[in-house]
């Protein structure tokens, strides 16, 4: 009996076979920084979503226009920061080029 493995680029079950006979190495890929920024984010689109609520049940508009400055703010520092993450990866990429 084979051990069968379901391919997710062709979406069949296939047979596994170790490229070196009698060795099996795995690479799992977890959560990325893009991903813990982005579940940070939540964090900022919960207080829009609550200052929203606030300013409807009390009837303060002005709370609503509080909601999406934070939500404007919210948004590009988010992207702030991805970018700052994403200049320091191709800057290690590029180091780790040179060096080779």
């Amino acid at each position: 009996m084979s051990l069968r493995i379901y391919n997710t680029l062709n979406r069949k079950k296939e047979a596994f076979e170790p490229i070196v006979p009698g060795e099996v190495n795995m690479y799992v890929c977890g959560p990325t920084v893009y991903d813990r920024v982005l579940a940070v984010n939540m964090f900022g689109t919960k207080t829009v979503l609550l200052l929203s609520v606030i300013a409807f049940f009390f009837g303060r508009p002005d709370f609503l226009d509080l909601a999406l400055a934070y939500a404007l703010i919210n948004f590009i520092g988010v992207l702030a920061v991805l970018k700052f993450f994403r200049g320091r990866a191709l800057d290690e990429h590029n180091d780790v080029e040179m060096r080779s």
